[in-house]
């Protein structure tokens, strides 16, 4: 309730977007989610992984307690998942180790240089063809709704107004290399939301 009170009861849809986004197949593939994101995405990515045959899925957190909590949550998925203490913005896995790499509602918790080094780091370990899939705030067409957002943002989420004021999820995928990205972005609620995509053509 309490997740979908602060998505404004797009959680469900946002969610699912980010799964769908997980395609073709994950058949023999390595997923990595960078922080142990609340509600139940990380078990529709374990469940999605377990239907479709994927080698592993990794879960990471610069915290302790959340993955010893992803792993209750996920005990039932038994060896598909493994768990690693990182930081978001210093990953220790080699360059295009993973398939796909999944950021759900991650950069808009971070300072603006640590937002381009998180952003950089899941490029890096993403394989040519694989995908990076983000969750995350969108500048919203209703102003009442950006009023409202940025009344939030100052009380609990100091860094995520960043979104909207200077910082391009997108620019900063397809920025500073020399390897194309194919974006796509599916956005919620008035564009108060967004689930984007980028997938590393090369």
């Amino acid at each position: 309730f309490i997740v979908s009170s602060i998505l404004l009861g797009q959680y469900g849809k946002l969610v699912n977007c980010v799964v769908r986004r997980l395609n073709p197949s994950l058949k023999g593939k390595r997923i990595l989610q960078i922080s142990c994101a609340f509600g139940n995405v990380s078990e529709k990515i374990a469940e999605s992984c377990a239907r479709q045959g994927a080698a592993e899925f990794v879960l990471t957190d610069i915290m302790q307690s959340e993955l010893n909590n992803a792993r209750r949550k996920l005990k039932r998925f038994g060896k598909l998942c493994t768990y690693s203490r990182q930081d978001a913005t210093d990953l220790a896995f080699e360059d295009q180790s993973f398939d796909y790499v999944v950021a759900f509602f991650l950069p808009h918790e971070l300072p603006f240089d640590k937002k381009i080094k998180h952003i950089e780091e899941a490029k890096r370990v993403l394989k040519p063809g694989g995908k990076v899939v983000f969750g995350e705030f969108h500048k919203p067409r209703l102003k009442i709704l950006e009023i409202l957002g940025r009344f939030y943002f100052k009380i609990f989420e100091p860094y995520a107004t960043e979104m909207w004021d200077g910082f391009d999820l997108a620019g900063v995928i397809e920025n500073n290399t020399d390897i194309p990205y194919k974006i796509e972005k599916d956005t919620f609620l008035f564009d108060n939301f967004q689930v984007l995509a980028a997938e590393r053509l090369a």
